[in-house]
């Protein structure tokens, strides 16, 4: 997400619906909410090709929110 555009509040929304879907028990939202942080520290890239569809940017956050913290 971050690397099409996507800014720090649509990033953290996402991410506070996957953790509470995902986990549990849900991860602290502080800590979500510096994994949001932590990913809006990249220079976004627009220019990037990565696919025509509306999902791929949140798919690319979602796999490596996961890969950091597992859900039970």
């Amino acid at each position: 997400m971050r690397r099409v555009g996507v800014e720090f509040d649509a990033i953290l929304a996402a991410l506070r619906a996957e953790n509470e879907t995902r986990f549990d028990p849900p991860l602290d939202d502080a800590e979500v909410e510096k994994v949001a942080r932590s990913v809006c520290g990249y220079t976004p890239e627009p220019q990037a090709v990565l696919k025509t569809t509306a999902t791929v940017g949140w798919e690319i956050i979602r796999d490596d929110f996961l890969a950091r913290y597992k859900p039970a």
